[in-house]
């Protein structure tokens, strides 16, 4: 018997990204292409760039606008309440994901029905601001000991996502 693999809707929290948003999404697209992927939402925080005007040329793209900068999380936050994917795949706009990150994400899903699943997906980002080299770290440690009912996914460089899983109060961040 074939398991279908879950959806799953990619967000990205974009500020002042026209540097980086077009190298972001060219893999993203690809995954939509092959059907990897449900969809992508792009939320612009506030840019004062290019950034909307780029993503806006992109058609399989949906665009997504805060009033005022209020950050990543509040970001995410605006497209986990219109993403249809039973599961969300957090992408930074200054990450350039791998090509197969969504066909090993799908198959750990599929196989593991995780309730959420973190992973460090860019251990090279283009920006070399504070932030990035924080925010994309190297490999995770080993997950703590586990508690019943909470089932935990470890993943490796090769393996690069992250993931909340949607409920129907809300997202849970990975």
């Amino acid at each position: 018997m074939s398991v279908t693999p879950p959806s799953v809707s990619v967000i990205v929290p974009m500020y002042n990204a026209e540097n980086w948003i077009e190298r972001c999404l060219a893999p993203l697209l690809a995954m939509l292409g092959r059907g990897e992927i449900t969809e992508i939402i792009v939320v612009n925080d506030g840019s004062n760039d290019r950034s909307q005007a780029i993503v806006r040329g992109l058609a399989s793209v949906q665009l997504l606008a805060m009033d005022e900068q209020c950050g990543p999380a509040a970001a995410r936050n605006c497209a986990a309440q219109v993403a249809r994917g039973e599961y969300l795949w957090f992408v930074d706009s200054d990450v350039v994901v791998a090509n197969n990150a969504a066909k090993v994400l799908r198959e750990t899903l599929t196989r593991t029905r995780p309730a959420a699943v973190i992973g460090s997906y860019d251990d090279q980002p283009g920006a070399n601001n504070f932030l990035s080299q924080y925010k994309n770290l190297p490999p995770l440690l080993p997950p703590p000991q586990q508690e019943p009912g909470i089932i935990y996914a470890a993943c490796s460089t090769t393996s690069p996502f992250k993931v909340g899983l949607r409920s129907g109060a809300g997202t849970h961040p990975a």
